[in-house]
């Protein structure tokens, strides 16, 4: 299974692609409801998505939105730099607010080169995914006068339950 979040919109640019590669003098190469017709050969956009693949489901598309590379490697600091006593001391705080930075920029570079991502809105929805994690386990945010914890538990199950749902 590869990283990139597929919709039944990649499968009909995928159609699309084939098609005007196949017919170079057409053109427009969109998609119409006369393609879907019987005498194009489809029935319905579920025999686009047969042949060419499945759309991800909501579990899979759950799993390739949420970054947890990152976020495993998050955890693992995030304990380290926080101050011994309850009085944050500023070395502790710049180092964490550095961390937290870094997971940002971190995660769209690890999804692109090592997963092979392409698609910006994902890189985008798992970046911010990334932050929504960080924000609800409070790393640097505690810092922060008016951060609550209860926020991010709020947000978090809030934001993980809805990005599956977004169709691209």
């Amino acid at each position: 299974m590869g990283r990139t979040v597929i919709t039944r919109k990649d499968i009909k640019h995928a159609h699309r692609k084939e098609r005007s590669i196949s017919n170079q003098n057409s053109r427009d190469s969109r998609i119409s409801d006369d393609d879907l017709s019987p005498e194009a050969g489809y029935q319905s956009i579920d025999e686009l998505v047969k042949k060419y693949a499945k759309p991800d489901d909501y579990i899979t598309r759950l799993l390739k939105y949420v970054p947890s590379e990152v976020i495993v490697l998050y955890l693992t600091l995030d304990p380290l730099v926080r101050p011994a006593n309850s009085t944050s001391q500023l070395d502790h705080v710049v180092l964490h607010w550095a961390i937290f930075i870094c997971g940002i920029l971190l995660t769209p570079i690890y999804l692109i080169r090592i997963q092979k991502v392409k698609k910006r809105s994902q890189l985008m929805i798992s970046s911010l995914a990334f932050v929504v994690w960080v924000f609800a386990i409070g790393g640097p945010f505690v810092y922060l006068s008016w951060y609550k914890p209860f926020y991010g538990g709020i947000l978090l199950p809030f934001y993980t339950t809805i990005i599956p749902l977004l169709e691209e």
